[in-house]
């Protein structure tokens, strides 16, 4: 057997470990899977014979329900349903004779055939009656009634049978799933033995030359490098690593000199790369800044047009409010092309977008901010929250006659600053969701400023370690999520 091993490769000997344990596994899965479909097929079984019985019950029911409505309203449509429900039952009935496996439950499913073929006789013979407009129904009415107080019984002993018979069924089943565990049992404690047997002598065979060669390297590390070859004992992937690690061995002492000169050379390098670095991040400063200074005219156009509106129809008031709105929103968005802002004051400027917004579209838009409680000092950067709710009403719920809802949600999770703002408008299809995150450059209608969703992801992406998801479906609204670490807010100037 030893010799036998040697000339197999260390991949052949992982092979038959691993195969050895598959095998034992399918051995136990088998057993196991072919009892548990075995009682899963007694199982349906057993329901569907009881449903079929339960459903001979209904039919019945249901022919005396259509009779006493036809007795009641002898129309022909009343006289239909009592036709169709004297039919299902006859087919039922008809079924559950075909599943009868045992002469006890044909002789039972024969006697409620037989009471049922009466009482619908008796049941014609009254709707025939009533149909000659004859006064003496009744008499074949209470004959099928007396012959329909006798199938419940017969209903009642099927189904005892069909208790008696699934027992006995459902006894023999578990002692063989009992014998079949105790065989998987078995058969597992034998693999167990086999592989741990297997694993002890395979584990010697590999690890005794690996022992030689970590001693060895032990040696070189603690500078000892006019040391002797390992020894080379199998012929297989280990031998091979000992005779590359000899090789190794000799080639040490030049190695050191030259990772000594590579380690100048790497500084060098690492000074030039913090040059470059410095100068990427001057130029994301640039483009946050074009980013965040775009000024679409179409939303002033709109604005002044619903300020012209307000000045000739609504009070001056209104008007005045408006014009307020526009130039709080104009001007922080010219004042602030720093950075970051306070929270407190993107969300100020939202509300007086919304003000405006609302009074264009007649306040069918139901804007809501939750969360924004203890967050207000937080700094973000600026123009980060109305580009948002923005794209959520001109792309998501513009179109909508009533209805929409704009839903700003704030709260803070494992020391990031995570902010939602929801929509319950049409919608994005997946190529435009791809589009936005792979950075697609879109023409961007009815803006304040410009900023759609991708370049709002830029403008996030540029932030050390922000985030943005987005998730949307045709149909059912959009959610735009955007993840910011919480550092700390002295080293942010507002």
């Amino acid at each position: 057997m030893r010799v036998w091993m040697e000339k197999w490769s260390l991949k052949t000997k992982l092979m038959m470990a691993f195969i050895l344990i598959i095998i034992v596994n399918i051995i136990i899965t088998t057993f196991y899977t072919g009892q548990m479909f075995q009682m899963i097929s007694f199982q349906q079984s057993s329901q569907q014979e009881y449903f079929h019985v339960r459903d001979i019950s209904n039919a019945i029911n249901q022919i005396n329900y259509t009779l006493d409505n036809y007795m009641k309203n002898p129309s022909l449509e009343n006289l239909d349903f009592y036709r169709e429900s004297c039919r299902q039952a006859s087919n039922r009935i008809q079924v559950l004779q075909e599943q009868s496996h045992t002469t006890s439950e044909w002789y039972m499913v024969h006697a409620i055939q037989n009471a049922s073929l009466s009482m619908i006789t008796y049941y014609d013979c009254a709707v025939e009656a009533v149909q000659a407009k004859q006064t003496d129904y009744y008499l074949d009415y209470y004959a099928g009634q007396k012959i329909n107080q006798y199938i419940p019984g017969y209903v009642n002993e099927y189904l005892n049978l069909l208790v008696e018979k699934n027992s006995v069924q459902t006894d023999q089943l578990e002692k063989k799933a009992l014998y079949v565990g105790r065989v998987s049992q078995c058969i597992l404690v034998v693999g167990c033995i086999l592989l741990m047997l297997f694993a002890a002598f395979f584990s010697n065979w590999i690890t005794k030359p690996i022992r030689a060669l970590s001693e060895t390297a032990k040696r070189i590390s603690r500078g000892e490098l006019a040391l002797p070859d390992v020894p080379v004992i199998h012929d297989d992937e280990i031998g091979a690593l000992t005779r590359t690690f000899n090789v190794m061995k000799d080639d040490i002492s030049l190695a050191i000199q030259t990772l000594l000169h590579k380690a100048e050379l790497e500084e060098r390098l690492h000074e030039e790369e913090m040059k470059n670095i410095k100068n990427v991040e001057l130029l994301k400063e640039a483009r946050y800044l074009a980013l965040q200074s775009q000024v679409n005219p179409h939303f002033l156009f709109n604005t002044l047009n619903a300020i012209a509106r307000a000045i000739a129809h609504e009070p001056k008031e209104t008007a005045i409010q408006l014009v307020c709105c526009l130039a709080d929103l104009f001007r922080y968005n010219l004042d602030h092309l720093n950075t970051y802002s306070t929270l407190g004051e993107e969300l100020h400027v939202v509300d007086q977008y919304m003000f405006i917004q609302n009074h264009r579209f007649e306040e069918r838009i139901d804007y809501r901010v939750e969360g924004a409680d203890g967050f207000e000092r937080i700094l973000v950067p600026s123009m980060l929250v109305q580009p948002l709710v923005e794209n959520s009403l001109i792309h998501g719920i513009e179109d909508l006659e009533y209805g929409g809802m704009i839903l700003v949600k704030i709260s803070q999770r494992h020391g990031r600053l995570r902010l939602r703002v929801y929509d319950n408008g049409v919608g994005m299809k997946r190529i435009v969701r791809e589009q936005v995150c792979a950075d697609v450059p879109r023409a961007h209608t009815g803006h304040t400023t410009g900023i759609g969703l991708s370049n709002l992801r830029q403008r996030v992406n540029m932030m050390p370690g922000g985030k943005m998801k987005i998730s949307s479906a045709p149909g059912k609204g959009t959610l735009v999520e955007i993840s910011i670490p919480l550092d700390e807010q002295e080293e942010k100037d507002v």
